[in-house]
Order: C-alpha cells, then sequence, then structure tokens
C-alpha cells in the first residue's frame, strides 16, 4: 500500500463520488521515465494506491504523492497496469511510444555569438534546458533531440534574444501576435496498422446485446496480436468477446460484475499488434443503449443533455443584446473610444434569445457567457502601443470574488438566464478568471503576499512572457497574477470562489480562461473539489473546458478526470483556417491535423473547434481579403470599416462551418458567426450583435444555411459521437469518414473555386459485394454507388455528406 498525501485540503462535506471518466490511455517513451499523478486519474486524487499488477513496468511512489512510472527499454506494444486507487480498481493502458532523434541547426554566419538554446513545446519553452554547440567554432550550431512523432512548436534564443528557423517551411500563429516555428516529426513505422471499425449494434432480447468490430489487418505483427477490450475502469471478460471471420464480436450481457443496462458506462477497444497497434474505438453506453440515440435534449428535458451531443455558443454579454436600458453606465473617459466602453448588452437580453427560440432555431444547446464578475469602474490604458484605453466591457478584469456585474443585471439576472436555459434543456457556461484579479480588488489591497512580482529579478518588467514565463507572467501592470504555487491561501479562496459562482448561479461548468498560465496543482484541487462538493448535490457532472495555446502535450497536460474535460483545440483552428484560405496550403494539413488530434486526445474528444472567438480575427474578414498578410489585425479594427463584399466569402465561411459541424470535437458557434459577422482584431472582432430587420439578405441567407447545418449534427449521432477515419486528403479535397454503431457518413469538402470529382469506390471498404446505397444529408438525393454515382461530383467551395442506407453495406 502506498500512503499518498492530499496536495492541498479544502474543508468539504464529502460525498461519494459520481462514477469519473474513464482514465486517459498513456503514451511513454520507452525506458524514460514519466510521472504520474493520481489526481488525474480520480477528482481529488486517493488517499492510498496499491499497485496489483504492474505488468512488467516499473512503478515507484514519489515524496510528492505522484508516481514514477516507465515501461521497459524494448517495449513496443500495449501494456495494462492494474492499480487500486483507494477501493477503486482500475486498468490503466500503457502504450509504447518511441522516439525519433531530430537534427536542429541555426546558422549564425560571421555574428559574434555567445549561446544559442532551442525552445519550444517539447521543453516547455524552457529557454536554458535545451544548448546548441557550435562544436567546430564555424558558426552552425547544433543539437539531435530524440522527440515522439507528432507536432511540435519552436524557436530559438540567441543571446537573449527570440529568432525564428529560418530553414523551417512552415510557421503558426503563437495566439499573440508572433510566430513559432512548425515541426512534424513523422511515425517511425512505414507500415500501414491494423484498423478497428464499428459494425452495427444489435439488441439480444431480453437482456443483451451484440456490437460486430471488424478488423482490417495489414502489416503483420511481431508478436502475438490481441484485442484489448475495456469496460469502464476493468478488462472485458475474454467471454464477452468472440473472434468473427471480419473481426470480433463484443456481447453485453448481465454476466458482466457492472450492470451495462442501468447508468452510464463506456467501451473502448483497441487491437495489439506489435510493433503497431490499431486506432482507438469508443462507445458510451447509457440505459442499455448506445449513449446519443435518445430524445434530443432540445425537447426541453435537460435530464437528456450531454456534452457529447452539444452545440456550445460563445457571446460577449455586453455586445449580444440590450434586454434592460435601465442597467447601462458606461464609463465616461475623454481617451475611451465607443467600441471600447460599454455597449449596453446584459444578461436579461440573452435571456431573450433564450426565450424568443433563437438559440433552439441554431440548434444551440449549450452557452458560454463571458465573464460577469464586478467590473472596474474607470478605464485603463492598455500597455502595448499605441496605449489605448478600455473599459472592463469584456469581463476579463474583477474587483470582487463574489459580486456580479450590475450592468449585466447582477445575481439575480444571472440566476434568472440559467433557470430558463434549464427550462428549455439548454446548459450553461461561466467564463471564469482564475489567474488574475483587477488591481481594485480587495484580494489584491488586503493580501499582497497571494500574488507574484510584477518586475523579474533581472529587472525586466514580467509583462505578456506568455512563453517564458508561464506560470508567474502580468497581462498588464494593473493585472496582478496570482502565485498559486506560492500560496496555498490564495488557492483556497480562489477555488472556495469558483465553487461559490457554481452553487449560486445553478451554472452547468466552466470555460476556463488562461488555463496555461495557472498550474496543474490548481486544477487537480478546484476538480477534486466540485467532484466532493457539487456534484453529489446535482447528481451530475460540471463540465470544464479550457483555453491554452501551446503543443499537443502541453494542452492535453490539462485533459484528464482529475482536471479538465476539454481543452481548445487552437492548433487545429490556424491549420484549417490556413488551408481554407491560403492555396499554398492543403486540405492534407488538416487531414493529417485530424489524425493527430484524435491519437493525442483520445477517442470521443470533446475538444472545442473554431472558427472564431473574442481573441482572434472574424474568419469573414480574412475570406473577405481584408487583411492583408503581415498587417496589423487590431490597428485595422480601429482605422478600416471592414464589410463583407466578396462573392465567395459566405462560401467559405459556410465551409469552415460544415468542417466543425462534420469533425470530431464539441462545435464552438462565436455570436455572429451564423451570420458571418466581420471584424478584425480586438474589439472590433466584439461588434454588437445584430438580430431580425437588422440583417442584410446574404446575412439572412447565410442564417438559414447555418439552421441547415446545425440542425444536420443535431440528427445525426454519427456526427456527433462517431469514430473517425480520414479517407482522401488532397490539396483542394478533404473526405473523411464518422462511423458509429448506428450509421455511417462520409463528408466530402471542397475549396476549390471550381468541381472536383472523387471516385467513392475506393473508400466503400463495407459493401460485402452489395451495390451500396446513399442518401446526401444536405439535398435529399439517394444515390448507387457502384452504378453511374460511384464518380461524385462536389462543387465548388462546399460540401457533401452522405448517409449509407441501412442494409447497404
Amino acid at each position: 500500500m502506498v500512503p499518498l498525501t492530499a496536495p492541498l485540503s479544502l474543508t468539504l462535506a464529502l460525498a461519494p463520488l459520481l462514477s469519473p471518466d474513464p482514465p486517459p490511455i498513456l503514451r511513454l517513451t520507452p525506458g524514460i521515465p514519466d510521472t504520474l499523478h493520481p489526481a488525474d486519474l480520480v477528482p481529488g486524487g486517493a488517499s492510498s494506491v496499491r499497485v496489483i499488477d504492474p505488468a512488467g513496468l516499473l512503478i515507484a511512489p514519489l515524496e510528492s504523492g505522484a508516481l514514477r512510472i516507465e515501461l521497459p527499454p524494448t517495449e513496443r506494444g500495449i501494456r495494462l497496469p492494474r492499480l487500486r486507487l483507494d477501493d477503486r480498481p482500475l486498468t490503466l493502458p500503457v502504450i509504447a511510444a518511441p522516439k525519433r532523434p531530430v537534427l536542429f541547426r541555426l546558422d549564425t554566419g560571421a555574428e559574434s555569438v555567445e549561446s544559442v538554446f532551442l525552445f519550444g513545446t517539447m521543453n516547455r519553452w524552457n529557454r536554458e534546458s535545451t544548448p546548441l554547440a557550435d562544436a567546430n567554432r564555424t558558426g552552425w550550431w547544433e543539437r539531435t533531440v530524440p522527440l515522439v512523432p507528432g507536432r511540435y512548436e519552436y524557436k530559438f534564443w540567441v543571446d537573449g534574444k527570440e529568432r525564428l528557423d529560418p530553414t523551417a517551411s512552415e510557421r503558426v500563429p503563437n495566439g499573440f501576435g508572433g510566430f513559432n516555428n512548425l515541426l512534424i516529426v513523422p511515425p517511425l513505422s512505414t507500415g500501414t496498422p491494423p484498423r478497428l471499425r464499428f459494425g452495427p449494434w444489435t439488441a439480444l432480447p431480453p437482456d443483451a446485446a451484440r456490437l460486430d468490430i471488424r478488423l482490417y489487418r495489414a502489416d503483420a505483427p511481431d508478436a502475438a496480436p490481441r484485442l484489448i477490450a475495456l469496460f469502464d475502469d476493468a478488462l472485458l471478460p475474454p467471454a464477452a468477446i468472440h473472434p468473427q471471420s471480419t473481426g470480433f464480436a463484443i456481447e453485453l450481457s448481465d454476466d458482466l460484475a457492472s450492470k451495462w443496462r442501468q447508468g452510464r458506462h463506456t467501451l473502448r477497444l483497441i487491437y495489439d499488434a506489435p510493433p503497431a497497434h490499431s486506432n482507438l474505438l469508443r462507445l458510451d453506453l447509457d440505459a442499455g443503449r448506445p449513449a446519443g440515440s435518445g430524445p434530443s435534449p432540445s425537447a426541453g428535458k435537460s435530464s437528456n443533455f450531454r456534452w457529447r451531443d452539444a452545440i456550445l455558443y460563445s457571446l460577449v454579454t455586453d455586445r449580444f443584446r440590450n434586454g434592460d436600458p435601465r442597467n447601462d453606465a458606461p464609463v465616461t473617459h475623454p481617451e475611451l473610444a465607443p467600441r471600447a466602453n460599454w455597449l449596453g448588452g446584459d444578461l436579461q437580453g440573452v435571456r431573450w434569445a433564450i426565450e424568443s427560440g433563437y438559440f433552439d432555431s441554431l440548434s444551440v444547446d449549450a452557452l458560454w457567457i463571458s465573464p460577469v464578475s464586478r467590473a472596474p469602474a474607470n478605464a485603463y490604458r492598455e500597455h502595448p502601443p499605441p496605449h489605448r484605453f478600455y473599459s472592463g466591457y469584456h469581463g476579463y478584469w474583477p474587483t470582487a470574488p463574489r459580486a456580479a456585474e450590475p450592468r449585466f443585471g447582477g445575481i439575480e439576472a444571472l440566476r434568472d438566464l440559467v433557470g430558463t436555459a434549464h427550462g428549455r434543456g439548454m446548459a450553461v457556461l461561466l467564463d471564469q478568471v482564475t489567474n488574475h484579479v483587477h488591481q481594485d480588488h480587495p484580494y489584491f489591497s488586503e493580501h499582497p503576499e497571494w500574488f507574484g512580482d510584477l518586475l523579474l529579478p533581472d529587472g525586466r518588467p514580467n509583462l505578456r512572457l506568455f512563453d517564458e514565463q508561464r506560470l508567474t507572467t502580468w497581462f498588464e501592470p494593473y493585472l496582478p497574477s496570482f502565485d498559486y504555487m506560492g500560496s496555498d491561501d490564495a488557492l483556497r479562496a480562489s477555488v472556495d470562489d469558483a465553487l461559490w459562482w457554481l452553487e449560486e448561479s445553478g451554472a452547468d461548468g466552466f470555460r476556463h480562461d488562461a488555463t496555461k498560465h495557472v498550474p496543474h496543482r490548481f486544477w487537480r484541487v478546484l476538480t477534486g473539489a466540485i467532484a466532493r462538493r457539487v456534484e453529489p448535490k446535482r447528481g451530475r457532472r460540471v463540465f470544464q473546458i479550457g483555453e491554452t495555446f501551446g503543443s499537443d502535450e502541453l494542452v492535453a497536460s490539462y485533459v484528464n478526470p482529475g482536471q479538465q474535460n476539454a481543452q481548445f483545440d487552437f492548433s487545429t483552428y490556424y491549420i484549417v483556417r490556413a488551408a481554407l484560405l491560403d492555396t499554398t496550403r492543403s486540405m492534407g494539413e488538416v487531414g493529417r491535423r485530424m489524425q493527430t488530434a484524435w491519437r493525442h486526445f483520445g477517442a470521443g474528444h470533446l475538444m472545442g473547434n473554431l472558427i472564431d472567438s473574442h481573441d482572434q480575427v472574424r474568419f469573414a474578414s480574412f475570406a473577405d481579403g481584408d487583411i492583408p498578410p503581415g498587417a496589423d489585425d487590431k490597428e485595422l479594427g480601429w482605422t478600416e470599416p471592414l464589410r463583407n463584399d466578396h462573392p465567395l466569402t459566405l462560401r467559405r465561411v459556410q465551409l469552415f462551418l460544415a468542417w466543425i459541424l462534420t469533425a470530431p470535437g464539441l462545435p464552438v458557434l462565436y455570436y455572429g458567426d451564423e451570420i458571418a459577422m466581420a471584424g478584425a482584431g480586438d474589439p472590433d472582432n466584439r461588434r454588437p450583435m445584430r438580430f431580425g430587420a437588422e440583417l442584410t439578405p446574404e446575412e439572412r441567407a447565410h442564417l438559414r444555411e447555418t439552421r441547415r447545418w446545425t440542425a444536420l449534427r443535431r440528427e445525426h449521432i454519427a456526427l456527433r459521437r462517431g469514430d473517425f477515419e480520414l479517407l482522401l486528403a488532397e490539396d483542394d479535397l478533404l473526405v473523411f469518414e464518422r462511423n458509429h454503431p448506428l450509421e455511417r457518413i462520409i463528408v466530402l469538402l471542397n475549396r476549390a473555386d471550381g468541381s472536383r470529382q472523387v471516385d467513392t469506390r475506393p473508400i466503400r471498404t463495407d459493401t460485402a459485394g452489395r451495390a451500396p446505397r446513399a442518401r446526401d444529408l444536405l439535398s435529399g438525393e439517394e444515390l448507387f454507388l457502384e452504378h453511374g454515382d460511384a464518380v461524385l461530383t462536389v462543387p465548388p467551395v462546399s460540401a457533401r455528406v452522405l448517409r449509407f442506407l441501412p442494409g447497404s453495406e
């Protein structure tokens, strides 16, 4: 038995935990030790951990309460160690992920250079941990770094200054106006891995069910292959798995130790064929049926709501709708422009949109509202040039721990909004700011020791050093950042405040601002406290999604049962945006990125897919050609009245919309996406929302198209919960499959200005010799894919969605 000390104690009314999500699948480099925190497996951690079966791994406790875990150096397959956390046994899949050596080089020529370091996502942006060497004193600095195949962002640190790699072919935005180099490390294996695919789900009266799994093998494995089937936290008994000529049949009955027909469960399947393995299949069950196949939550029954079926709508409250002009109170300041002032939107205006059926018409069943904490009374000057003044209309400058902004209607208006949303089967996320406060906040004046220093030891201001000083940097001189690593009292207070907002408002979860700037310790304590104090009273899970710009490794480090459910996937967002706008980029990049995200974040992940956000230039303005390369997009918002006037702009926005509503993950609509709103950088991307008669004919047409796509996702479980397989990825064309036991769907997207032809015969692998029939879900056209319809036409800048008809595959 390994005793574990809790990272921080909170005074909580303890209650039994709800059944947590299954633990994540770990990917470890053989022979390289890693750290596993029990609090990432079970919210709040465990008072004791016992290793029941290490399965050949080295597992040892650390003084911090974490576990040191290491795969054997020669491992190439999947190991299944079994642990017991307090009274909860679990099987933890661990996949071997060997590394590939990568050479980094920088030519400094005749410059007088004393030091060169590599820093990036491979070393968590540490500027001093990975030095390069100029061994021959030729000006060529070099270092070989072993890296797991995947996506990396990096720069060089040359004598204390950042420098991009001039030889790198790709760059990506860093989220704050600059760029990082992009490196893709290819897989080590060049062969074709095995593939699992869902077959049909069949109910077997009276009390059993059968799930067919099809296996497609490629290269012969080096060791005996096996199907690994996990039911929640444990391996399925061998008697439940039946080999078939086409794969396997999984039979669920009451022979299972867990009553699969009661409550919620998760079935996960992976085929281990060392040195390769298949994709991971995930099927969630709800009361004995595939989850998400019951009544739509939009029917008004909130008990049916599931985040895996949701469409999330994000809005800036002050810019959405003015529901009560009596609470308007703009700031008076001679240098404050109207667009940076309060414009009158409030929670009553959001409630109007709920009650009027506006969100229902968009098939939206979840709202993310901007922060509602009390904001400062005055305007403040932004630190970066040209030093404009802004008010706190956006909500990200909290001045009180437990007070709602009066301009938004106060706490009563928030309670009313949440209650109204729940009455229509909708969930509400609060935007929670835990990284910092405004200088007028009482915590800063009463407890200055809770906060970090504005000045670094070398005398530099610690301002907007988002990568160099990730956990301590300040956004503005008047926004002090908490020092949670140095102050338990600060952590306790912030966690308690977050719980207060959940309990007082009744909200269903959080969108967490600046997640990567807050230490993991905070998220583990918060999620453990929610699991003990909030969730047992509600009988349902609280959902948390965060904002992190960074590597897949960094982003994924926050996504587990003990921290957050998901993050917004900015890495994918930037790639899709670029591919839809730039003909020198390829839709193949989008396909490969989708594969990487599916593998890295897990089957059935809930990573947020965006078209726009309150921090990004509106995609419509990019598509319209209004943002020249290298332009200061924020300054454009102040000097140029951007509007959509290119004939293909709305088509390109609709294509992006089609992608987020058919791709894996949680689709996120930012207010105005439904009408293709224009906008440059902040605050131009936060224009007042318009409705009804305020819309142009083109905007009304785009709104109708948006509703058609959101309804499509709402109606088809494969788009919400299906497996993902990339079928075709070319310069202008992307074809992928969303496969679920209840239906199979093919999505085709064409970004080109001309039509594209797609031969469907290579992608139809399940026809068993029969002529497959499919229906175009947008046009209603029925197709016989082995006759004249075998070659499909995808019109310019558009998408097609095909559903194979029952009995035709």
